[in-house]
C-alpha cells in the first residue's frame, strides 16, 4: 500500500465511475429518505429563527451564517408547499449531497465503490445527522462543505501520475473562507486541514498567494454589515458597526458557554456521547467504523490522522460547550466516522475476497456478500428510526405561534427565549401575522435574569402589553416582587409594579402593599424569615386585593414549600378565597404545613391565587426548620 491509499490505486477510468455510481446512488437514497420526513412546517428555537432571516434576507443568531442565509433564501422562492418547507428542501439536499460526496471519496480512495456505499449509509442513517438534514438548519450545509474541503485537500497533492492538481490549493483556501459563513465549526478544524495539506506537499512558499484565495472567501461576511445596515426585520446583534459586527462573528454572546463545565461533569458528557454514538451508529457500525480506524494505522497514516484529528477536534468541542443541542458540534465526528465505516468496509471486502480465493470461491461474489451484510446495517437503522424521525406531523410549533400571536393584545411585546421566539419570528414575518406585535427573542442565555429588572420596573416597553414564555418567566420571578402573570394563551401577560414600588427604592417591611396594572394589589410579608421546628406548622399572612375589573367569585389559593438550596419540593396545599361583594378584597392566612417530610434546613414557600383573571404569583417567605425540639 502506498502512502494516501488505502488500497492499490490503479487510476482507472472504470474506477472512478463505480466510485461516481455508487456517491450518486447514495446521495439519490438518502434524498429519497430525507424527503419522506422532512417537515412540512416551522419548528421549535432556530429553525423558525433562521427560516425568518432566510425569508426577509435578515440576520440570524450569532454568528450570522451570511453563506447559508442567502443560499436558502433561493430554496424559499421555489413554489413547493410553505416556505418553512422550502427552506426544509434546502437541508434535505445539502445533507444527500454530504453522504453522496462521502460515499465518493471513500470509494475513490479505498478503490472499493460499495465500501464507500456503506459508510455514506451510516452517516445518512445517523438520526442525529438525520433529524438536521430534514429541518431548517445550517448543518446540513457546513458538513457537505466539510466533505468538499477535505477532497479539495486530498486533491492538492493527488493527480494522475501523482502530481497535485493545478488550482486545488487556491480553491481549497477560498472555500474554506466560504465555508466560514456556513458555520464557524469549520474553523475550529484548521489543525486537521493544515496536517492533511503539510503532509500533502502543499504547504510551501508557492501557498501564500493562496491566502488572498481565503480572504476572499471570507468576504462573505460582508453581507453582514451591509443588509444589517438596511434594518432588516431580523437584525440579531446589528452588526452594522464594527464593534457589533467582531461581536456577532466571533459569538460573543455564547463564548463564556465554552470551557466553562467542571472537569468531571465533562467527563459525563463524554459518557453521553458515547451512548448517543452507540445509538446512532449501533454497535455493529461503530465496529465497522474501528476496524477501518485500526486499518488506517498501517495503511495511510496521513488519512488515520487527518480523521483522528477531526474526531478529536469535535469531540472537545461538544463536550465542552455548555448549551441544550450540544450534540450537533458532534456532525464532524459523524462524518469521519461514517468515512472510517466505509474503510473498514473495504478491508472486510478484501479479506472475503482473500478468504473465498482460499476456498476456491469467487473472489467477487465473496466480496459481494460481504457487502449486502454490511450494507444491512444502514439500512436496518434507517428502518429502525424511520418512524420517530418522522416530522411529517409535527405541527406543534405551528399552533403554538399561531396561538400566541392570537391571543396577544394590540401592540403587544412578545418576549420568549430563542426556542419560542423561533416560531413567532415565523409567524409574525413569514406569515404576515400580526404586524401591530413586536416578537423580543433573547439568544444569550448568560445570565438573562440580570436585565429583567429593567424590563419588570414597565419602562423598557413604553406601557405596552408584554406576554413572556417558561424560560423567561422563571428569569423573571427571580425579580423579587417586581412582576405577577397571568395565563394568556401559550404565553403569559406580565403585570408590572408601580415604578415607584421598584426594588432598589424600598426596604422590605411588614405588610407592605404593591400596585399592579389593573387595579390588582397584594399585601404581605417580604424578606422576613419564620422558623417551624420538623413537623410543626409555618403560618405566613398574605392580604390579595383585587380590583373591580377582576371580578370573579372565589378562585384557589395554591402554596407550595421548595428547598431553596436542591429544589426539593417538600409540601403542597390549596384553599378557596372568596371575594368580598363590595370591597373584592381577598384575606388568607396561609397554614403552610405541617412540616413532616421538611429536613432542617432553609426552604422557600411560595403562593399562587388561581382565580379566573389573572393567575398571581405571591411573595416568597424564606422560612428555616429546625429539628424537633428545637427553636
Amino acid at each position: 500500500m502506498s502512502e494516501g491509499s488505502v488500497a492499490p490505486s490503479s487510476g482507472s477510468g472504470s474506477q472512478r465511475r463505480l466510485a461516481l455510481a455508487g456517491g450518486v446512488g447514495t446521495g439519490i437514497a438518502a434524498l429519497a429518505l430525507y424527503l419522506a420526513t422532512r417537515a412540512r412546517t416551522v419548528g421549535w428555537g432556530d429553525n423558525g429563527e433562521l427560516a425568518a432571516a432566510a425569508w426577509v434576507l435578515g440576520i440570524p443568531h450569532t454568528p450570522g451564517y451570511p453563506l447559508w442565509t442567502p443560499l436558502a433564501r433561493l430554496f424559499a422562492l421555489l413554489p413547493l408547499g410553505e416556505p418553512a418547507a422550502r427552506l426544509a428542501l434546502f437541508s434535505c439536499v445539502c445533507g444527500a449531497l454530504c453522504c453522496g460526496l462521502l460515499a465518493f471519496m471513500v470509494g475513490r480512495i479505498s478503490g472499493n465503490a460499495w465500501a464507500g456505499v456503506v459508510g455514506g449509509a451510516l452517516l445518512a442513517a445517523a438520526p442525529t445527522f438525520w433529524d438536521q438534514a430534514t429541518t431548517v438548519e445550517v448543518y446540513p450545509l457546513a458538513m457537505l462543505l466539510l466533505v468538499v474541503l477535505w477532497g479539495l485537500a486530498w486533491r492538492t497533492g493527488s493527480g494522475e501520475g501523482g502530481r497535485p492538481v493545478r488550482g486545488a490549493l487556491p480553491l481549497f483556501a477560498f472555500v474554506y473562507g466560504l465555508a466560514a459563513g456556513s458555520h464557524m465549526m469549520l474553523m475550529t478544524l484548521a489543525p486537521a486541514f493544515l496536517y492533511l495539506l503539510w503532509r500533502r506537499g502543499a504547504l510551501t512558499r508557492r501557498a501564500l498567494p493562496s491566502l488572498a484565495a481565503f480572504a476572499l472567501g471570507l468576504s462573505v461576511f460582508a453581507y453582514l454589515p451591509i443588509r444589517a445596515a438596511q434594518n432588516p426585520p431580523v437584525n440579531f446583534g446589528n452588526p452594522s458597526t464594527w464593534p457589533a459586527f467582531v461581536a456577532h462573528v466571533t459569538g460573543q454572546a455564547s463564548r463564556l458557554h465554552m470551557f466553562e463545565i467542571p472537569f468531571p461533569q465533562m467527563w459525563q458528557r463524554v459518557e453521553g456521547v458515547s451512548r448517543l454514538l452507540v445509538s446512532d451508529f449501533t454497535w455493529l457500525g461503530l465496529g465497522l467504523a474501528a476496524i477501518g480506524w485500526l486499518a488506517l494505522i498501517a495503511r495511510d497514516w496521513t488519512l488515520w490522522v487527518f480523521l483522528s484529528l477531526v474526531k478529536l477536534i469535535s469531540l472537545t468541542v461538544a463536550a465542552n460547550y455548555n448549551i441544550i443541542d450540544n450534540e450537533v458540534y458532534l456532525l464532524p465526528y459523524y462524518v469521519a466516522e461514517g468515512a472510517l465505516a466505509g474503510f473498514g468496509a473495504a478491508l472486510l471486502a478484501e479479506a472475503a475476497a482473500k478468504a473465498g480465493a482460499r476456498v476456491r470461491a469467487r473472489a467477487g461474489l465473496s466480496a459481494g456478500g460481504a457487502m449486502v451484510l454490511l450494507l444491512a446495517i444502514p439500512l436496518m437503522n434507517a428502518a429502525a428510526n424511520f418512524g420517530a424521525m418522522d416530522k411529517g406531523g409535527d405541527y406543534g410549533a405551528a399552533d403554538f405561534e399561531a396561538a400566541a400571536l392570537e391571543n396577544a393584545a394590540p401592540g403587544a411585546y412578545l418576549v420568549t427565549d430563542l426556542w419560542l421566539g423561533g416560531p413567532l419570528l415565523y409567524g409574525r414575518y413569514v406569515e404576515k401575522r400580526r404586524d401591530d406585535v413586536a416578537v423580543v427573542p433573547l439568544f444569550s442565555k448568560a445570565r438573562p435574569w440580570e436585565r429583567f429588572e429593567a424590563l419588570a420596573q414597565g419602562t423598557a416597553f413604553a406601557g405596552r402589553p408584554v406576554y413572556v414564555g417558561e424560560q423567561v418567566t422563571d428569569c423573571m420571578r427571580t425579580v423579587e416582587n417586581l412582576v405577577c402573570l397571568a395565563p394568556a394563551g401559550p404565553l403569559q401577560r406580565a403585570y408590572w409594579l408601580r415604578p415607584d414600588l421598584r426594588a432598589g427604592e424600598r426596604k422590605p417591611k411588614v405588610a407592605e402593599r404593591f400596585e399592579l396594572a389593573g387595579g390588582l394589589r397584594l399585601r404581605g410579608l417580604t424578606g422576613v424569615r419564620t422558623s417551624c421546628a420538623q413537623g410543626g406548622t409555618a403560618r405566613v399572612e398574605v392580604w390579595w386585593e383585587v380590583g373591580p375589573e377582576f371580578d370573579f367569585a372565589e378562585g384557589r389559593l395554591r402554596y407550595a414549600l421548595d428547598a431553596v438550596d436542591s429544589g426539593k419540593r417538600v409540601w403542597r396545599g390549596d384553599a378557596t378565597l372568596a371575594a368580598s361583594a363590595t370591597r373584592g378584597l381577598l384575606v388568607d392566612e396561609q397554614v403552610i404545613g405541617p412540616l413532616t417530610d421538611a429536613l432542617p434546613g432553609k426552604y422557600r414557600a411560595v403562593a399562587i391565587a388561581n382565580v379566573p383573571r389573572p393567575r398571581v404569583v405571591g411573595l416568597p417567605v424564606v422560612i428555616e426548620v429546625t429539628p424537633r425540639g428545637g427553636r
